[in-house]
Parts: structure tokens; C-alpha cells; sequence
């Protein structure tokens, strides 16, 4: 008896709620760190003795039982804890900022209004000027795709038989039009513009986190310091001091590296979208958009974000010559920023050895992908904190020149002493 197609189940969840996952993961990971390093520092001292008491026994299940009992209430109110854990963590990365203007005699509700003033200036000058015609230039790929299909295909096959002799030699003997229609690249690429437009979608049907978010922003930031220090009291009072200082380190850690990131990817979408508009790209506000949020996945953002601008220039029908000029173009602007903005804006901000901080990413793509590369240099510098914290030597530089200096004479063995005594007789 035929039962029909087999029902297919899809999942509506965002992609925000996978970033946010994997945000409170990192953080859950350097709070772990913490708490063992803590523990370790606390063995090692003297008065430590490894023998529990009933009623410190009892204690500890008792805690644990409720621990076990929020957590297990939080997992099941885990959706409606979501606009209000972004906006914990959006006052975690703003606090410092907060903080610094009492530093300068601004009292803390006057900060956080001006906070609020500038966020949402920003947002109205998005909404206005930017957005619409970003969404119009979206509309625009994805409504005809075939068109660009075929710009795309026609200058390839122009360049192919402009270098025939190159492109045998290269081995590659068909025209680019026979592949390129065989293989699934108008459908990936379109696929991929079909899932941002979902993703802007699905974003705007959540209104009322529109509401919460920046409510609980606003409420988070005025009384950020009362929580964080309502959260140390819990620990025990030896170890406050410790978990004071650490705990300030790894929010400082994160706010500065993803607040610099953040003005890094704006200088380079704002950058992508001048030189696209003067040389003439299509759809240039879209490729600068594309190109900020991309530069934020290192290596593989930036490649994707030069070669769409190479791709975008050659279904203009200009030929590859003006291709390879916007191609260079964007190389220049990228190695500049790589190696001059980008470094000063966030590179001290975590302190990581460039050899580490390329392990972090690989480690963060390896287990969790592209967002694994977005955190894994703020875990990374916060996970070296405490390493650094409990083991302080690991910061010292040897000294060469002491290395290289030859011993004193009195170390080096002189050969008349190791030459064979006579027996005695």
C-alpha cells in the first residue's frame, strides 16, 4: 500500500539563534575556565585540606539540586530568554564604554542616553538611506538571475578565446559556458541570496524582541555594575577578589575585540561601496554590505567579498580588463586594512600572538564553523588571561643575550681535570 512522499520537516529557527548559542558556549567555556582555574589556585594553598564535613556535604547537594532546577527551568523558557540574553549581552560589551564616561564626570543614565541617542540615529539613517535600496538591489539579483547568468557566461567565453593558447595550456580545453551552465553556480548563489532575504524575513517578524531588547538594553546598562557585583556575592568571599578582577578582564576582552571588529567591518563595507560606486560596480551598496559583515569571517569573508566584486564587474560587459582592475582595486583596499587599520583598531585589543590567534580560528572553523571563527580569538585571549593569571612566568621573555653568554670559567671544566690521574700507589 503506497504511503506517498515522506513529509519533510524543516527548521524555522535563525540563524541568530545558532550565534547565540554559540556565544553563551564561549562564554560558558571561559566561565568554566575560571572556575577550575580557581579551584586549582585553591588546592595549592596551604590551608587546603580535601576532607568534607555533613553539613558542608549537605550543602553543596543543596545547591546543586537548585542549580540543576534553574537550569532545567531556563532550558524550558529558552525561547522567551533569548531577547533578553542579547540584551545582557549587548550591555556586557557597552558597559565599558558606560564606564568610562563616569570616569570623565558624565553621570551613568546621561552615558547610556547618549548610548541610546547614537544607536538610534544610526538605525534611522539605515532605515532611511540604506536599507531600501540594499533590499531593491537584492530583489533585483535574485528576481533575475538568469540575466546575469548570461552576462556572466558571455564575458567568460570572451576571455576564452581571447587566451585560447593560455587556457589549453592550462588544460583547459571546453569553453567556460559548458561548465559553468553544467555546474550549480546560479543556483548556489542564488540560493545563498534567497536565504539572507529569509533571514531578514524571519527577523522582521520578530517585533516585539524589537520592543524588549532595547528595553532590557537600557535597564541592563544603568544597573550593569549592581548585577555583575549581586553575581560575585555568591561566591565565596576568598575568592571574590580574584573573580572580581578576571571576570572584568573577559568582558573588557570581548567588548573591546568585538567593538573594534565592528568598526573595522564598517570602514571596510563603507570603503567597498565608495570604490564600487567610482569604478562604476553594479549594485554597489549591496556589495559594501556584503563585504563589511564577510571581512568579519577572517580568510574566507574577504575572498568571497573580492571575487563577487570580479564577478559583479564582469556582467557588465566591460570586458576582463576592467574585471581585473575593480579584482586589483579590492586587493589594495583589503592588504591596506589587513595590515594597517585593522591591526590598530583590534589587534591590541586581545594581546594574542598572531601563531595563536591563527590556531584559535582554525580550532573555532574546525569545531564550530564560521561562528567558531567570529569567537575564537576573544575565548582564545580570555582562556590565555587565565593561564597568564595562574602561571605568570608563561609572560616572561627570555633574555637572548643572557642565553648566548658563555659560562663563567669557573663552570667550564678545564682540560688538565680531565685528564687521567695516576694511580696511587
Amino acid at each position: 500500500m503506497p504511503y506517498g512522499p515522506p513529509i519533510q520537516i524543516e527548521s524555522s529557527a535563525p540563524s541568530g539563534y545558532i550565534v547565540l548559542a554559540l556565544v553563551m558556549a564561549g562564554l560558558n567555556l571561559v566561565l568554566l575556565a575560571v572556575v577550575a582555574g580557581l579551584i586549582l589556585y585553591r588546592m595549592r594553598s596551604p590551608g587546603f585540606s580535601t576532607s568534607l564535613s555533613l553539613p558542608a556535604l549537605k550543602r553543596g547537594l543543596s545547591t546543586s539540586v537548585i542549580v540543576v532546577m534553574i537550569l532545567a527551568f531556563m532550558w524550558l523558557v529558552r525561547d522567551l530568554l533569548i531577547p533578553f540574553g542579547l540584551a545582557f549581552f549587548l550591555a556586557s560589551l557597552l558597559d565599558p564604554v558606560v564606564t568610562k564616561m563616569q570616569k570623565r564626570g558624565i553621570p551613568r543614565g546621561r552615558g547610556v542616553g547618549y548610548i541610546f541617542a547614537g544607536i538610534f540615529l544610526g538605525l534611522i539613517l539605515a532605515i532611511t538611506f540604506v536599507l531600501p535600496r540594499a533590499a531593491d538591489q537584492i530583489k533585483a539579483i535574485t528576481d533575475h538571475p538568469e540575466q546575469y547568468e548570461k552576462a556572466l557566461v558571455d564575458q567568460a567565453d570572451v576571455l576564452y578565446n581571447q587566451n585560447l593558447t593560455t587556457a589549453k595550456t592550462l588544460g583547459m580545453k571546453e569553453r567556460p559556458s559548458k561548465f559553468i551552465k553544467s555546474a550549480p553556480v546560479t543556483a548556489a548563489a542564488t540560493g545563498a541570496l534567497n536565504s539572507v532575504k529569509a533571514s531578514l524575513m524571519a527577523l522582521s517578524g520578530k517585533v516585539l524582541w524589537f520592543v524588549i531588547i532595547p528595553l532590557s538594553l537600557f535597564y541592563f546598562l544603568l544597573d550593569f555594575q549592581v548585577l555583575r557585583a549581586k553575581a560575585i556575592s555568591f561566591f565565596p568571599v576568598v575568592t571574590r577578589p580574584n573573580i572580581d578582577k578576571m571576570s572584568a578582564e573577559v568582558v573588557d576582552i570581548f567588548s573591546q575585540y568585538i567593538r573594534g571588529l565592528a568598526k573595522v567591518c564598517l570602514l571596510y563595507g563603507i570603503t567597498a561601496m565608495i570604490i564600487a560606486f567610482v569604478v562604476g560596480v553594479p549594485y554597489a551598496i549591496f556589495l559594501g554590505l556584503a563585504a563589511g559583515a564577510l571581512y568579519a569571517v577572517p580568510y574566507a569573508g574577504p575572498a568571497i567579498a573580492i571575487a563577487g566584486s570580479g564577478v559583479l564587474a564582469l556582467t557588465t560587459g566591460r570586458g576582463g580588463g576592467y574585471a581585473t582592475v575593480v579584482v586589483i582595486l579590492f586587493l589594495i583596499m583589503h592588504v591596506s586594512f589587513d595590515y594597517g587599520v585593522t591591526p590598530r583598531v583590534v589587534g591590541g585589543s586581545v594581546g594574542l600572538h598572531p601563531l595563536l590567534n591563527v590556531f584559535a580560528l582554525m580550532v573555532g572553523a574546525t569545531f564550530f564553523g564560521i561562528y567558531g571563527m567570529l569567537l575564537a580569538v576573544p575565548v582564545a585571549a580570555c582562556v590565555q588571561m587565565v593561564l597568564l593569571y595562574f602561571f605568570p612566568h608563561l609572560s616572561d621573555r627570555p633574555n637572548i643575550s643572557e642565553v648566548a653568554k658563555p659560562a663563567p670559567d669557573e663552570l667550564v671544566p678545564r682540560a688538565e681535570a680531565l685528564e687521567p690521574q695516576p694511580a696511587l700507589d
